[in-house]
């Protein structure tokens, strides 16, 4: 039952005159006041007052604070059938999921996980296995992984091609308890270091070009590195088909313009003056990055001898296919690019391609807390 707060005020007045109207007739007669009595009860009064609502329906706080387990539908489908969360919401719109037999075709259905019982596609599903995947109570439950990521694999588990991804490397058991996800991703040419994990709140945390978190990369280019090169290149340049586009502010371009008519007299190679913005063109340049020259060596490339240029390169946000279009930006092509490192995760004790081990609570820690 539902009581406005304006009702709570008048029956809160109507309340006190039937206390204190019998008592202001022995006012006269009486040398104390007969209302002391009643002082105790004005707080009760003043509480009656100020409540809004005698509403005992379960609140958000109180969902939230796991009091009432209520999950949304589309998130647990989407953990069960390992599928995006649009996915998950077209698949149910599609008419797959029966809750309590009866078809649901909300997405954003609540779900008592104590209570309720779903079937897809005709098949029940554990929701408490699922909830505790969600919001698992034991820091134990969550789990961090380090993988010596091959060439050839994707990092996705839902591929159209149905190409084989990371996830092929990994025991069933572990998939089936402990829905990972990669921190990050790196194209299906690169190998190294990819984290994986289930406590994905630390994802973003992770990836968010606003973080800054450091990956290293090592990087064969063809040919000879030059250092004034690198060294523009280190500083920052406009990829192409930046997927963090935007519209560049009026105010900036002119000193963009400025800053390419200076680069060109002073002679910055073509690749890097075609990523500075013109106009209205749309990007953002790439953070500064610390790029290390380690040696130059000779390698056979389809019966062919090149000369390559082995170099050590950090950057602190990860956009796609970022270290590729860098160099192309100097018309220096990429042999080879394997991640060596993120953040304080390095490629220890999984030497070689396809091995991979738990992080130990000390490396998540310093992981999370930037001690490295």
């Amino acid at each position: 039952m539902n009581i406005s707060r304006r009702s709570h005020v008048w029956l809160g007045r109507l309340f006190a005159s039937i206390l204190i109207l019998p008592h202001l007739q022995l006012l006269p007669r009486l040398s104390r006041p007969p209302l002391l009595p009643l002082l105790p009860l004005l707080p009760l009064l003043s509480l009656l007052n100020h409540v809004s609502s005698f509403d005992l329906t379960p609140t958000r706080s109180t969902i939230a604070a796991g009091e009432v387990p209520i999950v949304r539908l589309n998130k647990i489908i989407s953990l069960e059938k390992k599928m995006s969360r649009r996915k998950s919401d077209q698949f149910i719109k599609d008419g797959n999921v029966k809750l309590n037999n009866k078809i649901v075709k909300n997405p954003g259905t609540h779900i008592d996980v104590k209570k309720d019982k779903i079937k897809i596609c005709g098949k029940t599903v554990n929701i408490l296995k699922t909830q505790k995947m969600i919001s698992p109570n034991d820091s134990s439950m969550y789990k961090w992984f380090v993988l010596h990521k091959p060439k050839g694999l994707l990092c996705t588990s839902d591929d159209e091609k149905e190409r084989a991804s990371i996830y092929s490397l990994f025991p069933q058991d572990i998939l089936d308890n402990y829905r990972l996800v990669s921190v990050g991703r790196l194209d299906r040419n690169t190998s190294g270091v990819l984290l994986l994990t289930n406590e994905y709140a630390w994802v973003n945390k992770l990836t968010h070009p606003k973080y800054q978190r450091i990956r290293t990369y090592r990087v064969h280019i063809e040919g000879a590195a030059q250092m004034k090169v690198l060294r523009e290149l280190a500083a920052g340049v406009y990829l192409p088909d930046d997927d963090r586009g935007g519209k560049v502010k009026k105010g900036m371009q002119k000193g963009m313009q400025k800053g390419m008519q200076k680069g060109m007299q002073k002679g910055v190679p073509k690749g890097i003056q075609k990523g500075f913005p013109t106009g209205m063109q749309k990007g953002f340049p790439t953070q500064p990055a610390f790029i290390e020259i380690l040696r130059q060596e000779t390698i056979k490339v389809k019966d062919q001898v090149k000369r390559v240029s082995v170099l050590n390169i950090s950057v602190r946000e990860g956009r796609n296919r970022q270290i590729r279009k860098m160099f192309e930006q100097i018309n220096q092509p990429v042999i080879k690019i394997k991640r060596t490192a993120f953040e304080n995760i390095t490629l220890k004790d999984v030497f070689f391609p396809k091995q991979y081990r738990e992080l130990t609570p000390r490396e998540v820690s310093d992981l999370k807390a930037r001690r490295f």
